[in-house]
């Protein structure tokens, strides 16, 4: 058990030694014929690189104990000396540039004026700071990787510095990178140990990660990453990304959500890659310099991977993005430079035009309000330029389309410029139910090999080998949409069915109470039910069968002659019910309450509906209320026509 434990604790240490051998003072690996175009040779041993506001280069010379500043035409000057072995380094708002020394443990200052102080703060004998950064009140945080400490240095108007432990971590946990954010946390890449020393090296079974550390010094562990981070990047969304360094199980891209969600991102093409930093661009792209491979790779917000090329020299270990470049300085002293694609606005109403530069197989545009953000991978040929258009108009029929077009949804027309063969993969921004269209041969079909990359938004990816109009939207409202039409469509026609049925029905009933009329043959209340003549009860059968066969024979086998008498008994049915108040004097006339040559129908129909409905509950009653109101209408036309009479007599006279 002892003998294990010894065992463990030498692999730890072996590992450690290698990883800190190989970051801190480079290693050799196969020269590379150069993609990325020699840029300066500062004729030392660089390591770390930062830019000022200005688009100035500052290259940390490790060998020669200075720094370089290149400006953006390619103009050198060199300042020093610095502290012993002079790494990472930063520049403040100022122009004040502060340089971690390795082999010295102290910071050094190099002001715009080039006055150089060489120990403006000491971290401490054998804590060997390799890299640093500032927060937005000036102080000074260096990642001390052999005493496993951060330092904090604050900002003092005297030579020296003043610095404090402001964070500890156990041996086991090796600190390799830091970023900060806009509230001044710290996010600090650790490479780990074993979490069980009993079992092997895997993914699963080695502790890496990202802690946050805050202005008040409070550490939390935010995410786990993969296998020794070697650089921190934030985006604008609280999204965390590392570079992966180790040999095992490294050569690839981390992300880590606000929520504390970590995925492998991207895993880089070149199995040797080991990318020791990590950079990113305004459009959301990453490149990682990678160490051992000796290239650039760029992966896309899509999480697409492409290399980019070859740098000038073997073996970057810094690397910066400076006004549409990257820029990587290797061991030996060489900043290669890469172009990249630049994006302009097009000629059309709010397009975006991307010119590829030599070597660059991907293309991106960022989101505006008009366009998705849009990602091109080329697998072929790869054009001089890509042209990405609003389309406003559906250009395929609403009932043809498969998809539903909604506020959110966005038709991109994708122009290529130049030579393009082969396939292309296309990213649109979208959610993780939509696919993505392309209208190709008159109408939209969905792109193959789909994939979703997640974020804020995702991204639907699809492979294609032609361009014109893109969509990323989802065919579940349209789908719903159809089948609430088909479940319409369905019950309207068995609506009609049922409709159909009754109406036959209903004929053949009426058919059979002609016939039994006809031939004298008892009726029955079903037979009207049935027929739906309404008004026919129990009550008043007899009579209906009656008044029918009283009919002369043509006139009682006619259906309109028989549903005149049968409204007759429905109206009379009404009387004693709350109907009454709703009969017209037409019906009052029906029924022979009213005479059909009265001029006062209006009148007697009022009287009725004055009525109480205690004193409407028979026909004889409602009778004897109409008679009543004909001889109170007939008095006051008899009292007017007598007035009437003597007013003409008196006149005469």
């Amino acid at each position: 058990m002892l003998k294990d434990a010894a065992n463990s604790k030498k692999t730890k240490v072996g590992i450690f030694a290698l990883i800190l051998s190989a970051l801190l003072l480079g290693g050799n690996s196969p020269v590379h014929a150069a993609d990325g175009t020699l840029f300066k040779a500062t004729g030392t041993a660089a390591r770390k690189m930062t830019t000022d506001q200005a688009g100035n280069l500052y290259v940390a010379n490790y060998a020669s104990n200075s720094v370089t500043k290149i400006t953006p035409s390619g103009e050198s000057t060199t300042f020093g000396p610095t502290g012993g072995g002079p790494r990472g380094l930063a520049v403040d708002a100022l122009g004040n540039i502060y340089t971690a020394n390795i082999e010295s443990s102290t910071v050094s200052k190099i002001t715009p004026e080039g006055v150089v102080t060489k120990e403006f703060a000491n971290v401490g004998a054998g804590s060997r700071p390799y890299t640093l950064i500032l927060d937005k009140a000036g102080n000074i945080f260096t990642i001390n990787g052999f005493n496993r400490t951060i330092s904090k240095i604050t900002p003092v108007s005297s030579v020296l510095g003043t610095p404090s432990v402001f964070a500890s971590f156990p041996q086991t946990d090796l600190p390799l990178s830091v970023a900060i954010d806009q509230a001044d946390n710290l996010y600090v890449g650790v490479c780990g140990p074993r979490i069980d020393v009993g079992q092997g090296d895997t993914p699963e079974n080695l502790h890496n990660d990202v802690r946050k550390i805050t202005p008040a010094g409070v550490v939390t562990i935010v995410g786990t990453t993969g296998q020794c981070p070697s650089a921190v990047v934030l985006d604008s969304s609280g999204n965390i990304y590392t570079s992966n360094y180790g040999a095992e199980f490294g050569g690839n891209i981390t992300k880590i959500t606000p929520t504390g969600v970590s995925t492998i991102f991207a895993t880089l093409a070149t199995t040797d890659a080991r990318p020791y930093e990590l950079v990113v661009d305004p459009l959301g792209n990453f490149y990682t310099a990678n160490y051992i491979s000796g290239d650039v790779s760029k992966i896309t917000p899509a999480g697409l991977v492409t290399r980019l090329g070859r740098t000038a020299a073997p073996s970057p270990f810094g690397m910066v993005y400076s006004s549409g470049n990257i820029y990587t300085s290797s061991l030996d002293g060489t900043i290669s430079k890469f172009q990249l694609a630049s994006v302009a606005s097009g000629t059309a109403p709010n397009s975006k035009v991307i010119t590829l530069s030599t070597g660059d197989s991907t293309a991106t545009t960022p989101a505006t309000a008009a366009l998705p953000a849009t990602t091109l991978s080329f697998g072929g040929t790869v054009p001089t330029a890509v042209t990405v258009v609003p389309v406003t108009t559906n250009p395929a029929p609403e009932a043809s389309t498969p998809f539903t077009i909604s506020g959110s949804t966005k038709i991109v027309d994708i122009q290529i410029t130049g030579t393009f063969t082969g396939s292309a993969t296309v990213c649109l921004d979208g959610a993780e139910t939509d696919q993505l269209f392309h209208y190709v041969g008159g109408k939209w079909e969905e792109l193959p090999s789909r994939t979703y990359v997640p974020g804020s938004p995702g991204q639907v990816c699809g492979v294609t080998t032609s361009f014109s109009p893109f969509a990323a939207a989802s065919t579940a409202a349209k789908t719903a949409a159809a089948a609430t039409t088909a479940a319409s469509a369905a019950a309207k026609a068995a609506a009609e069915a049922a409709a159909a049925k009754r109406e036959a029905e209903k004929q053949a009933a009426r058919a059979d109470i002609t016939s039994k009329l006809k031939s004298a043959k008892d009726l029955t209340v079903d037979a009207f039910a049935k027929a739906e003549i309404p008004g026919i009860t129990a009550s008043n059968i007899a009579a209906v069968q009656a008044e029918l066969l009283a009919l002369p024979e043509s006139s009682r086998t006619d259906i309109n002659q028989i549903l005149k008498v049968a409204h007759k008994y429905e109206v009379v049915g009404n009387i004693g019910s709350d109907q009454v108040l709703n009969m017209q004097s037409n019906s009052f006339v029906e029924i022979g309450l009213i005479p059909a040559t009265s001029k006062n129908k209006v009148a007697l129909v009022a009287a009725v509906k004055k009525l109480p409905a205690a004193s409407r509950d028979t026909y004889a009653e409602i009778k004897a209320a109409i008679d009543a109101a004909t001889k109170e209408i007939q008095v006051r036309s008899d009292r007017l026509a007598a007035i009437i009479s003597r007013n003409a007599s008196r006149n005469s006279r």
